[in-house]
């Protein structure tokens, strides 16, 4: 299946309708914008110039991959690190920069196919 819409109405088409599957193709018009380490502090900045409240996710598993990117958050200054394993380290690492802490809110399993 094939898509066409513009980037603003693929969370509702996501969310509501559930078109999406694998394997679909969707084509976007309008801005998109990624970015690596470097770009972050001034897509944070911008952000913050419109009173927006900056959240970085990051997909760690163990606390030193955690912790560099708490360090990263701070670095950027964003309000709220996600994800990661809970850790005590990192825990008051955002304390102490008064970053909000939200850690993943289980284990992670390892999956294997049988």
């Amino acid at each position: 299946m094939e898509y066409q819409c513009n980037v603003t109405d693929l969370p509702a088409i996501v969310r509501e309708q559930q078109l999406l599957h694998a394997g679909d193709r969707v084509i976007l018009s309008g801005t998109v914008y990624t970015s690596r380490d470097a770009a972050h502090k001034r897509l944070t900045a911008a952000m913050k110039e419109q009173g927006k409240t900056t959240v970085l996710e990051v997909v760690a598993y163990t606390e030193e991959e955690g912790l560099a990117g708490a360090e990263t958050a701070a670095a950027c200054g964003c309000d709220i690190l996600m994800g990661t394993t809970y850790s005590k380290r990192i825990l008051d690492y955002c304390r102490a920069r008064h970053i909000r802490y939200m850690p993943f809110v289980t284990t992670i399993e390892s999956i294997t196919k049988e």
